[in-house]
């Protein structure tokens, strides 16, 4: 299997597990076991991604060093869905965040593309520990 990863950081599904099991947010079992007919919806999305659950890694048994790019990667998207799912008004100021969460998504896909040639497990193996090509293009 493998794990998503950016500035030599990983980002793992297995980094949620204290905080599921802690029960301190809302996140639960059927937000990481994801069966083959389940899809990830925005909601769950929304509450993996959630402050909560970022804040809840560092508090967990695991060394923050290990999980920070999970802890960065949910900040990142968090504040996304916190600029692009407002039912109310957004305050303009919230767009000024937009440039510094491009520029983290960007620089990942950067360090991806730098790495190809020390890919020795292939290409498609490789792209693997990046989101996928169609939600970065998404982001874009």
């Amino acid at each position: 299997m493998l794990i998503l990863q950016t500035q030599g950081k990983k980002v793992a599904v297995n980094h949620l597990i204290p905080v599921v099991q802690g029960q301190l947010t809302k996140l639960n079992w059927k937000h990481i076991k994801l069966m083959p007919q389940t899809t990830m919806s925005v909601k769950r999305a929304v509450t993996v991604c959630s402050l909560d659950v970022a804040l809840d890694i560092l508090k967990g048994p695991l060394p923050a060093e290990d999980t920070v790019g999970t802890h960065t990667y949910l900040k990142q998207c968090h504040k996304l869905f916190q600029i692009f799912n407002k039912k109310s008004e957004v305050d303009p100021t919230c767009y000024k965040q937009l440039p510094s969460i491009m520029i983290w998504f960007d620089n990942w896909y950067g360090e991806m593309k730098q790495n190809i040639w020390r890919a020795a497990s292939g290409l498609k193996d490789h792209w693997k520990q990046f989101i996928p090509h169609i939600t970065y293009k998404d982001l874009k």
